[in-house]
């Protein structure tokens, strides 16, 4: 059976991440449990809610255009965790940003857009290394068909 079009954006999200300076090959999808401080720093690549309207309806049937959020989340620890968080959210941030501008990318095959819309940063002090994490939810735009939400199409 092949993928829901989402799993396949996460999936291309986490390829895209993947191999990066500050994070290396600590990149994981699919899972909901946080990172141990073996696996840092790290991201996880999560889907969250996702809108979904009629954008047309023709010979092909009804074309959906979905909005999910795409959540990269960071975690980090460590001295000067703060910086260590907006390192990640830099890195990050160039990586989409250059994928969604580059018509051959694996990203951009599936999407037709992704924007930062909300960075979201918290601490934990009531450890004795200091941790942190870092959420860039992203606004992924993609389109399906009704009867086809394994492939997204322009």
């Amino acid at each position: 059976m092949p993928d829901h079009a989402r799993q396949q954006i996460r999936y291309a999200f986490r390829d895209l991440l993947n191999g990066g300076p500050i994070w290396g090959n600590r990149v994981y999808t699919g899972r909901s449990t946080a990172l141990s401080a073996k696996e840092l720093p790290g991201l996880l690549v999560v889907a969250g809610s996702e809108t979904v309207e009629v954008s047309s309806a023709d010979a092909e049937g009804l074309k959906l255009d979905r909005i999910p959020e795409i959540v990269i989340v960071g975690y980090a620890a460590g001295r000067d965790v703060q910086d260590r968080l907006d390192a990640i959210a830099l890195e990050v941030e160039q990586l989409v940003a250059a994928a969604a501008e580059d018509t051959t990318s694996d990203l951009l095959a599936l999407i037709k857009d992704a924007v930062l819309t909300r960075t979201e940063i918290q601490f934990d002090t009531s450890v004795e290394t200091e941790s942190g994490v870092i959420r860039l939810v992203y606004a992924v735009g993609y389109r399906t068909t009704r009867t086809t939400p394994e492939t997204a199409i322009q």
